[in-house]
């Protein structure tokens, strides 16, 4: 086999392979993304706490979709790259959110009790009423 046959079997393999590695990557950082957004929402905590994640997931999303559409080849590893670093940054809120975001977690607690007590004292107020009658 001649060497132009070799090098342009190992770019089509090289592209192959970070076409792979980056379809994967997104996978996570897509999956990543849903779980915290649940975690979020699970706690009753507004989004906005983590406005630079999503700004960076949404700029990441749109530079991946810019590469594949313009054909970039080379771009797709530092894409790749940028992918894996937020994906372990999202991974990382999870695993020490209830340290980390403690008083995030108290605070939604607290407007949530509120909200709870205010939804009480109205049935209360309309049971008084009911009675009276």
């Amino acid at each position: 086999m001649d060497v132009k046959t070799e090098i342009k079997r190992y770019m089509e393999n090289e592209i192959d392979l970070s076409h792979e590695n980056l379809k994967a990557a997104e996978g996570e950082l897509i999956n990543a993304m849903e779980q915290l957004v649940k975690m979020v929402q699970g706690y009753n905590i507004d989004m906005s706490h983590f406005e630079d994640q999503t700004t960076q997931y949404d700029r990441i999303l749109r530079q991946l979709k810019a590469a594949r559409n313009a054909y970039m080849f080379n771009e797709l590893k530092g894409i790749t790259a940028r992918i894996e670093l937020l994906t372990e940054e999202l991974k990382k809120i999870m695993k020490t959110f209830r340290v980390r975001h403690r008083r995030l977690i108290e605070e939604a607690a607290a407007a949530q009790s509120a909200e709870d007590g205010s939804e009480d004292e109205v049935e209360d107020e309309a049971e008084e009423d009911e009675d009276d009658e």
